[in-house]
Order: structure tokens, then C-alpha cells, then sequence
């Protein structure tokens, strides 16, 4: 159940006991969303010397009211998560603001988590969307996405990288085709087809569940099922795709496109397709294409097009408004020498082509 809260609050979690979790309960995604519940409610003041987000004035009713489950059920889900040691009762003298502290996390939290995440935001829904019918995700499947999930939160890094790090995964756009267009050049790239895409965070997931040999046989077994897990998690909407321009140095410069309707749509994520109007286009046949003007060649710039995957909910840090600001920039940039360039005049031939969304 969505409640209100503040976009930029965040708490940390422990992969150690997403890991703990994981690798005895495959199937359990409820366990995992229990824990994730009350690490969201862990106070961020140091409590009794046990540290800052450790200990926790929550217990089976929050965890009740979010998983829309009885009473009985969430408290032998906190029930498993003590006898899995990820938590640990709260001694009678400690407090959590005004409330009496009932539980302490065992293991300090090392990837911060968006409480929107958890708790969503107004009437929209967070983790918990991941159970809607209309997925039809079988239950070992949601644990695999809720695993991948925050491994992607642990790399998600939108200053340095436009989201998560292209090295853990990410697309490889392929340019086609550069040709000059007024004084600039229009440069044309597809996704490729032959899945040159990263998935360095395989491994670390098949290591969070515990599996015994990451050799290439074992890859094999695990690939479908992290794949299955991405879609799961793009077509629910808690991931996206950036596709991002980066320059010979590997820092991202702008988004060419946001494939994403609302981060498009909404105007609070720039992109070269949303923002320069005219100066490119997206299609989407049998192969998915675009082109933009540009006012150097990719290929002698050693520039790349890469498709980076964004958190849908993430901390409204310095560092992510900072990487905003930047998109925003360069394109305005961008704008000005295309302007200079005399590119802008071609624009008006293909005014009244059509893009695809």
C-alpha cells in the first residue's frame, strides 16, 4: 500500500542479509520484502550504540498493512527472519523516536534504498507492484527480480553514469551510418542484434543465491533466468532504458532517448529526442533505429551510444540533481551548434515525419 513520503529518503540495506535470505528461501519473496519493510522503518539515529538504520519501532503490522497478508502470516515471517539471524529483539529500554524499539538488523546496511521503493509514492505503487496479476510472475521468479533489483541499486550511479554502471549491464547501440547534413553530420545506430549486452551483475546475483560454481555451464542454467528477471522488472516499471551518448573518456554527455513514456513525458528527465524536437528521430521496426544531428562524427570522436539502465525510484541527491543539470546543459549546448552549424534550417524538410514512442 502507497503511502505519502519524501522522494529523497533512503536507508540502507544489507546485501549480506539479502544474501542470507536468498540463499535459503529461493522462493520466499515475502521474506525478502519483510526485511526490506522494516529496514525502510529502522530509525537513522545511532540507538544504544547498535549504530544508525539499526534498530527498528516496526514490526508484523507494518509489515500487515504493506504485503496486504494476516497478522499471523507477517509475524512468522519476522519469526524465520530472527531465526535467520538478519534480525535480532530489541532490548525493552530502547526507543525509536517516540516509539518503543522492537527489533535490531544483525547487518549494517550497505546499499542505500529509496523508501519510495518500499513504501511507493502517493497512490503509486513501489516494490510491491511486482505482485499485480497482470505480470503473472511466479514466485521463485519475483525473488529473482527482487535480488537483481538491488544489485542494480548497489550501481546505480546517475552522476558518473547515467544510471547503472555500463560495465554491470547495459546495450550496445551499433552506429550505422555517418553523413554530413548542412555543416554537422546525421549519424544513424541500432540496438544490436547479436546481444552485446553487459551482464557483469550476473555473477554476483548467482552468488547472493548461493550457487554453487559460477563456471560457464552454470551461466548457461542462470542466464534465462536473470534475463527473465530484467524483463519483469522493465515491464513493471521499476527499471528503464536511457539510451545515452557517452564520449571518449566514457562520461555520459546526454540521453538521446528516455524509453520510458513518463521519464519522457513528465519533463523532469532531458533527452535529445524530447528536448530538441526535430533534431532526431526514434523508430521502431524490425530493428529498433534512430538518428540524430550532430555537429562531429562519433566514429573519429571515438563517441558511443550506450543503452543504461535507470531505477525508476531513486535519492533525490546533490549527485543525481547534479547529473540532471548536466544533461540539460550539454543539450542546450547542443541546440546552440546545431543553430550555428545551419543544421537547424534542414530541420524544417522533415518536420512532418513521424516518430514512434
Amino acid at each position: 500500500m502507497a503511502i505519502n513520503i519524501k522522494s529523497g529518503l533512503y536507508s540502507p540495506v544489507s546485501m549480506e542479509a539479502i544474501k542470507t535470505i536468498a540463499s535459503h528461501h529461493k522462493k520466499s519473496y515475502r521474506l525478502l520484502l519483510a526485511y526490506l519493510i522494516l529496514s525502510r522503518f529502522a530509525g537513522d539515529k545511532d540507538v544504544g550504540g547498535y549504530g544508525a538504520n539499526r534498530v527498528i519501532g516496526a514490526g508484523a503490522e507494518s509489515i500487515k498493512n504493506a504485503l496486504s497478508i494476516g497478522w499471523p502470516r507477517a509475524n512468522e515471517l519476522i519469526k524465520e527472519l530472527l531465526r535467520l539471524k538478519v534480525l535480532d529483539r530489541s532490548p525493552t529500554c530502547l526507543r525509536v523516536g517516540a516509539s518503543q524499539a522492537r527489533y535490531i538488523l544483525t547487518m549494517p546496511g550497505d546499499v542505500q534504498i529509496p523508501h519510495a521503493l518500499i513504501s511507493g509514492r502517493g497512490a503509486v505503487d513501489g516494490i510491491i507492484r511486482l505482485l499485480n496479476q497482470e505480470y503473472a510472475a511466479s514466485p521463485d521468479l519475483i525473488t529473482t527480480a527482487i535480488v537483481v533489483l538491488l544489485h542494480l541499486y548497489k550501481y546505480h550511479d546517475m552522476l558518473r553514469f547515467g544510471g547503472v554502471s555500463p560495465d554491470m549491464i547495459g546495450q550496445l547501440w551499433v552506429i550505422d551510418s555517418v553523413t554530413p547534413e548542412g555543416k554537422g553530420f546525421k549519424v544513424t545506430a541500432s540496438r544490436a542484434t547479436n546481444n552485446k549486452n553487459t551482464v557483469a551483475t550476473l555473477p554476483l546475483f548467482m552468488e547472493t543465491m548461493q550457487t554453487m560454481g559460477i563456471d560457464k555451464d552454470a551461466r548457461k542454467v542462470w542466464l534465462p533466468v536473470f534475463q527473465d528477471a530484467l524483463k519483469l522488472l522493465r515491464s513493471s516499471g521499476l527499471t528503464y532504458e536511457a539510451v545515452t551518448l557517452f564520449d571518449a573518456k566514457s562520461v555520459p554527455h546526454f540521453p538521446v532517448r528516455l524509453n520510458d513514456l513518463h521519464a519522457a513525458q513528465s519533463g523532469s528527465e532531458p533527452s535529445f529526442i524530447e528536448d530538441l524536437a526535430g533534431a532526431a528521430y526514434y523508430t521502431r521496426g524490425e530493428f529498433e533505429r534512430f538518428w540524430i544531428f550532430m555537429d562531429t562524427d562519433p566514429i573519429k570522436t571515438a563517441a558511443t551510444f550506450v543503452g543504461i539502465c535507470r531505477l525508476r525510484f531513486r535519492s533525490a541527491d546533490p549527485a543525481t540533481a547534479k547529473a540532471l543539470e548536466r544533461d540539460r546543459l550539454n543539450l542546450d549546448l547542443h541546440r546552440s551548434k546545431l543553430i550555428a552549424l545551419d543544421i537547424m534550417d534542414d530541420l524544417k524538410k522533415i518536420k512532418n515525419e513521424t516518430t514512434y514512442r
